[in-house]
């Protein structure tokens, strides 16, 4: 006998017997035809169900009105049956990779959910019902079809989580501004080009992803999201920085990678908590010296930025374990790297070193891994 037999037979013994409080149920439709679960649907909490269709098989009700599971997971669906209905008291409900058009209006039903996960569907729209989600917390809309962020949304006042990436949405309305309890945010692969004054009202928002859209500047409203720990640009088409970009004094990473940043604001120096940035990429050209100014940096990319040189003053940026700048035109080091004696990876590759300067760095870096 399988392991997994053994282990389904195990799981069935437990519910059958009714000897556990609360149990995880994973089981495809084609299992549940083979099981009475009137006779233990009473006695048991379903902390977590699994329901995956196979071979067409429908719903049976008999497993709908297992009433009182927190947690439900379906898979491989096209439609969400209106039986959802009978599961009040789910907590968390994960639709993702489903095949649904929309969603019924039942859903706000589910007063009690704090989580939703409708991500990798086919939706455009969401039903007026879902503001009726006054406890939710967390809800994930990415890869879908929206063109516009559905208004039903702006109602969910006590949202923490939001993700809307992957889908061609084009605009943020204001009413962003009302999600005030919002600590992520993320709005990638996206068709932004602009984002409203409105965003700066997430004063507490702790990570923002605005990956791969097409801003070209960055408002400085973003820079009153003074408890930012994680700020993502990477992929837009940003040519500067605002100089208030030196208020966001929590930010820990900073990912502008493949932008078109010529330079960064000398503000930066007052990032003292930054421990991780991106710039892969830019055409900086220049090492910016303002970097040198972050004490606690262990990881800097700085890979395809047409760098000529490094200054002195990378010497001084010992806390750094990561440091990548291949694909530059750098000819040498300076001495001072030796300096970063917690330097574990180094990333030369693509650059018109020659033997002699390959061994001076070497003998200035043993512990660390190069590459050349």
């Amino acid at each position: 006998m399988s392991e997994e037999q053994t282990e389904k037979e195990k799981v069935m013994w437990l519910l059958l017997s009714g000897q556990e409080d609360t149990i995880a149920l994973g089981l495809t439709i084609a299992e549940t035809l083979e099981l009475d679960l009137e006779d233990f649907k009473q006695d048991i909490t379903i902390a977590y169900c699994l329901i995956s269709s196979e071979g067409g098989i429908s719903f049976e009700k008999q497993l709908w009105e297992i009433s009182n599971a927190r947690g439900l997971t379906l898979r491989n669906e096209s439609i969400l049956p209106w039986q959802i209905v009978y599961f009040t008291n789910l907590k968390s409900l994960d639709l993702t990779r489903n095949y649904f058009t929309s969603i019924p209006s039942q859903i706000g039903n589910l007063t009690q959910l704090t989580w939703l996960d409708l991500s990798t569907n086919q939706l455009n729209t969401l039903p007026t019902e879902i503001r009726n989600l006054k406890n939710l917390k967390e809800l994930r809309l990415s890869f879908n079809q929206f063109t516009i962020i559905p208004d039903e949304i702006w109602s969910l006042t006590t949202l923490t989580n939001l993700d809307l990436g992957n889908n061609p949405l084009k605009i943020i309305p204001v009413e962003i501004g009302n999600l005030t309890d919002l600590t992520l945010l993320d709005i990638r692969s996206a068709q932004l080009t602009e984002l409203p004054v409105e965003i700066g009202k997430l004063i507490r928002l702790k990570n923002l992803c605005l990956e791969e859209n097409e801003l070209t500047i960055l408002h400085p409203t973003i820079c009153t999201l003074t408890n930012l720990k994680e700020l993502n640009l990477s992929r837009n088409q940003l040519i500067s920085l605002p100089v208030e970009i030196g208020s966001l004094v929590e930010l820990e990473k900073l990912d502008l990678r493949i932008n078109l940043l010529q330079s960064l604001p000398g503000e930066i120096e007052k990032l003292k908590k930054m421990n991780g940035l991106y710039l892969e990429e830019n055409p900086l050209s220049t090492f910016p010296i303002s970097i040198s100014k972050l004490p606690i940096l262990d990881y800097i990319e700085l890979g395809n930025c047409q760098l000529r040189t490094l200054p002195a003053e990378i010497g001084t940026l010992t806390r750094l374990t990561t440091l990548h700048l291949n694909n530059n035109q750098l000819e040498r080091l300076p001495e001072e790297i030796k300096n970063l004696t917690q330097l574990d990876s180094l990333n030369l590759t693509g650059n018109p070193i020659s033997e002699a300067e390959q061994q001076k760095i070497r003998a200035w870096l043993p512990n660390c891994r190069i590459w050349f």
